[in-house]
């Protein structure tokens, strides 16, 4: 079995965690990322979009097309899936019945991506609500439940440093509405890392400026007393999260 894993390069990696995981079970896979091509195919990309983005368009579905002529998968897996331009999926749309499309989603979404949903042959969401909102509200049964897991490459218990030694709690990732509620109701100062975190005035806590390596945050988590894990609210409503702060 080949699979190809589709993408797009940020800062959560979560297209490369899925590679690890396909490597540690000795699965052949290739990985494509729409917005990190090979530096000529970037550099001519880059420069026919000012030209012309249709014609932009048209390059990127010529060279996806060849990845998977070249790579032949049997399976397509779709990261971040309605996050992916709807180029990708004009390509998809012409090979289903030929190649298994899989769909793995991670936020909140609407009527306004079903033409991708019902381009995928099966389509799976970290949040069971959003398999049944899928069900209920747009009657698609393709859909089923694929929770989040964490990478064990990069995050491990620390076994160097004792738990008295530790120091600090940490937050880190990005504002939103629900998570600025409940750190306005903590005294205790927690350490926020994010580059927006500057916008919002939160004098109680300790606040860096700054956004980190994915390393870098596993090194955080092995070396503080505690982190509070605050869910995004609008994408994370019926499955499991928790705010812990170690004393």
């Amino acid at each position: 079995m080949k699979i190809l894993v589709v993408g797009k390069k940020n800062h959560l990696f979560w297209s490369e965690h899925v590679c690890d995981a396909l490597k540690d079970l000795d699965i052949d896979h290739n990985l494509f990322l729409y917005n990190d091509l090979p530096l000529t195919t970037h550099c001519f990309l880059k420069m026919t979009k000012l030209l012309n983005k249709r014609y932009a368009d048209d390059l990127l579905s010529h060279y996806f097309s060849y990845v998977i002529q070249t790579y032949n998968p049997d399976i397509i897996l779709l990261i971040s899936a309605f996050f992916l331009p709807d180029t990708i999926y004009h390509v998809l749309q012409k090979i289903k019945n030929k190649i298994s499309i899989v769909g793995w989603v991670g936020d909140a979404f609407n009527h306004t991506v079903e033409h991708k949903a019902l381009t995928c042959n099966h389509l799976y969401c970290t949040d069971s609500y959003f398999v049944d909102y899928a069900r209920k509200e747009y009657n698609w049964n393709h859909v089923a439940y694929l929770p989040l897991a964490y990478n064990p490459h990069i995050f491990s218990h620390s076994v160097s440093q004792a738990f008295s030694e530790r120091t600090g709690v940490y937050f880190v990732g990005n504002p939103a509405l629900d998570r600025l509620e409940l750190l306005k109701c903590i005294t205790t100062p927690v350490h926020l890392v994010g580059s927006k975190w500057k916008k919002h005035s939160l004098k109680q806590h300790i606040i860096h400026w700054k956004n980190i390596s994915i390393h870098s945050v596993s090194k955080i988590y092995q070396q503080c007393r505690g982190v509070i894990n605050i869910k995004q609210e609008v994408n994370v409503i019926a499955s499991p999260t928790e705010h812990k702060v170690y004393n």
